[in-house]
């Protein structure tokens, strides 16, 4: 399968902020900034206007919380994409933009920029990640090809691309630890014991 993605500067802060998102301790602290402070206040609202207020008004104060976490996520994306402006004319920043041809094979992924053209083994791709709109094929630990869901004709396109794209991942990784599991050493076979009981003398009765 192959699609032509044509990668722009929202592009690359959306894959910024995914990345940033699913990093262990950055996520840490991007939740720790986005809840804990609307929290701390709303809280403190609701016990100083204890007896002045309703109880239904003053809960509206925990409303803080889910309005300052979209805002401070805006301007996390807001904040990435200053950076990105400023890097916007390095040479990494250019070369990530563009229309880019993805091919899918069973052994892994052809991809063609500009006029460089490399091919990247399943085994060297870490994982296949696939949200509402993008997915992810990382060839690092902070570099992905990125397959946009506008590029494609309709949603069920995306998603079956992006299947083929899990599955020849999933089966290589699959393969690669068969290969790699250690032989049992087959032990010799022992004979069976013979089931035939020597037939014990019959005494003959006198006459």
């Amino acid at each position: 399968m192959e699609i032509r993605t044509q990668i722009i500067k929202e592009d690359l802060v959306a894959f910024s902020v995914f990345n940033t998102w699913r990093s262990g301790n950055a996520r840490f602290q991007l939740l720790l900034w986005a809840i804990t402070p609307p929290l701390a206040v709303s809280s403190v609202a609701v016990w100083l206007t204890a007896g002045h207020l309703t109880g239904w008004v003053r809960l509206c104060f925990l409303l803080l919380v889910p309005v300052y976490f979209f805002v401070f996520y805006g301007l996390t994306k807001a904040r990435l994409a200053r950076k990105l402006d400023d890097a916007y004319n390095s040479a990494l920043t250019q070369a990530e933009l563009g229309e880019h041809s993805i091919l899918l094979a069973e052994e892994g992924i052809h991809i063609a920029h500009n006029a460089d053209t490399r091919y990247v083994t399943w085994t060297d791709i870490r994982r296949v990640i696939v949200n509402t709109n993008y997915g992810f094929i990382y060839t690092a630990a902070d570099q992905a090809v990125i397959i946009p869901l506008r590029c494609f004709s309709n949603e069920n396109d995306f998603a079956l691309f992006m299947k083929m794209a899990v599955i020849y991942h999933w089966n290589n990784q699959r393969g690669s630890a068969q290969a790699d599991a250690p032989v049992q050493p087959v032990s010799a076979k022992q004979p069976a014991a013979s089931s035939i009981r020597p037939l014990a003398p019959i005494a003959m009765a006198p006459r």
